[in-house]
C-alpha cells in the first residue's frame, strides 16, 4: 500500500512542527524547555541532568525563550523579560533592559553576544557587544521580526522591506567588502519579503512571492538563490544553505565537501536544517534523513512529530512526548529525561487510548507517525472502504478531505 500526504497537509504539519519547536530552545551547554503550564525545565547537555526553575525569584509562565552559549532570554506571558544563565544556575530578571524597555515586549532573540528585544509597537531594543554597531536599533520602526546573525542585526517592516546593522562600524563598510553583494547589512533594495534568517555574515530574504533574496560573504556560493521558487523554510550553516519548497521538496547552495548539498532527491519533507558539513530533514511519515557527515536515517527509538535545528544540534519531539538530542558530528540521538519532555502523557479518564493494534498487516501506527499523528493528540483508525479516518480535538492537523490518504 502507499501513504499519501498532499501539498496542503505538509502545509499544516510544518505550521505543527513550529507550534511544538517554538517551545524549545538550545544553547551550547543547555536545552530550557516551556512546558504546557508555562514553566520552564532546563537539562544540562554534558550530564544530562534535569532541572525545573524555581518561581521563588519570582519567575511568572513563560510564553517565548530563545538560547545561545550559556544564556537563556525568556519573555514571561505578562511581558516582561527574564534571562538565564547555565553558569549561575538561575533564571532572574533582565536588569541589562532599562526599566522603561521591560513591558509590551513581542519576541525576544538571543545572540551569541548580543540580545535583541522586539516590542508590539515595531520598536527594537539591541543590547550587548556593540564594537561593530549590531546594536544602533533605536531608530527601527514598524518591525513586525527580527533577527540576528554572529555580528549583525536584522528587521522585517510592515511593509516587507529589510533594515539591518552591524559586522562593522559605518565608517569602516566600504574598506571591510569589496561590493555591496558582500555586505550583509545592504538589505535596503529589497521588498515584499516575509521573513529574515541570518547566518554568519549572511542575510536571507524569504520574500512572499516564495523566491529568496541573498547578500553577505559567498565564498561557497551560498547566496545563489536566485533561482529558487516557491520557498516556504530557510536554514543556514553559514558555509551552505538549504530551502524547504512547498511541495515538499528541498534545495541546496553551497560548500559541498561531504555531500551535504545533496539532497534534491529528497521529497515530503516538513522540516530541514542546515548545520556545519551536514543537512537534515523530516518527513511527512517521521523519519529523519541525513546528507554529509552522515547520511541516510538517523535511527530514533520513536517516530519523531517535530524537529529543529540549534547552533549545530538537533532537536527531536518524538512519538511519546519525550526529547532527544544529536550533534553534527554523532550518528546516534541521545534521549532526554522525561522531565524534559514537551506532553504530559498520563491518559485521563476517557482518553482515546493508542490504536497499533487496530490497523492491520502489521502496519503500526507508528509507522504513520509524522503524516496523520496517531497518538498525541489525536487517535488514527482504518475503514472498512480503505480511508484512514482521524479525531483531533485540537483541529490542530489536516483534515480528512486534506489529506487524502488511502490504503490499499
Amino acid at each position: 500500500g502507499n501513504l499519501y500526504t498532499t501539498h496542503s497537509g505538509l502545509e499544516k504539519l510544518r505550521r505543527l512542527n513550529d507550534e511544538y519547536m517554538k517551545r524549545i530552545s538550545c544553547g551550547e551547554d543547555h536545552l530550557c524547555v516551556i512546558r504546557e503550564d508555562g514553566s520552564v525545565s532546563v537539562c544540562d547537555l554534558t550530564d544530562r541532568r534535569p532541572a525545573l526553575l524555581s518561581e521563588e525569584a519570582g519567575l511568572p509562565p513563560i510564553r517565548a525563550l530563545s538560547s545561545q552559549h550559556h544564556r537563556t532570554v525568556m519573555m514571561g506571558q505578562d511581558g516582561t523579560p527574564w534571562v538565564y544563565t547555565h553558569t549561575k544556575g538561575q533564571a532572574e530578571p533582565l536588569t541589562q533592559l532599562p526599566e522603561q524597555y521591560r513591558q509590551n515586549i513581542k519576541e525576544v532573540v538571543q545572540g551569541r553576544e548580543h540580545t535583541v528585544i522586539l516590542y508590539n509597537d515595531g520598536r527594537v531594543y539591541a543590547f550587548g557587544e556593540n564594537r561593530d554597531g549590531r546594536c544602533d536599533t533605536r531608530d527601527w520602526r514598524k518591525i513586525v521580526s527580527v533577527a540576528v546573525g554572529e555580528h549583525h542585526t536584522a528587521g522585517v517592516t510592515a511593509d516587507g522591506r529589510v533594515v539591518a546593522t552591524g559586522c562593522c562600524a559605518r565608517e569602516e563598510r566600504t574598506n571591510r567588502f569589496a561590493s555591496l553583494r558582500q555586505d550583509p547589512c545592504h538589505t535596503n533594495t529589497w521588498i515584499d519579503v516575509a521573513r529574515v534568517v541570518c547566518g554568519s555574515d549572511l542575510t536571507y530574504g524569504l520574500k512572499v512571492s516564495g523566491e529568496v533574496v541573498a547578500v553577505g560573504k559567498n565564498t561557497y556560493g551560498q547566496c545563489r538563490t536566485e533561482t529558487w521558487h516557491e520557498v516556504e523554510a530557510l536554514s543556514t550553516s553559514g558555509n551552505h544553505t538549504v530551502g524547504l519548497l512547498h511541495n515538499g521538496r528541498v534545495v541546496a547552495v553551497g560548500k559541498n565537501d561531504h555531500g551535504e548539498c545533496n539532497v534534491s532527491h529528497w521529497e515530503n519533507m516538513i522540516a530541514v536544517g542546515a548545520l556545519h558539513g551536514l543537512t537534515v530533514g523530516l518527513t511527512s511519515d517521521g523519519q529523519v534523513l541525513s546528507a554529509g557527515r552522515r547520511s541516510g536515517r538517523l535511527p530514533l527509538q520513536d517516530a519523531v512529530y517535530a524537529m529543529k535545528v540549534s547552533g549545530n544540534r538537533q532537536i527531536f519531539l518524538l512519538a511519546d512526548g519525550t526529547l532527544a538530542v544529536c550533534s553534527a558530528d554523532q550518528d546516534r540521538a541521545t534521549p532526554l529525561p522525561h522531565e524534559m519532555s514537551l506532553f504530559d502523557l498520563t491518559p485521563a479518564k476517557g482518553a482515546i487510548k493508542r490504536m497499533d493494534a487496530a490497523l492491520p498487516w502489521d502496519m503500526t501506527a507508528r509507522a504513520l507517525t509524522g503524516c496523520v499523528g496517531q497518538g498525541i493528540l489525536h487517535a488514527t483508525y482504518l475503514t472498512d472502504r480503505g480511508h484512514l479516518k482521524t479525531t483531533d480535538p485540537l483541529n490542530r492537523l489536516p483534515s480528512d478531505a486534506d489529506m487524502q490518504t488511502h490504503i490499499w
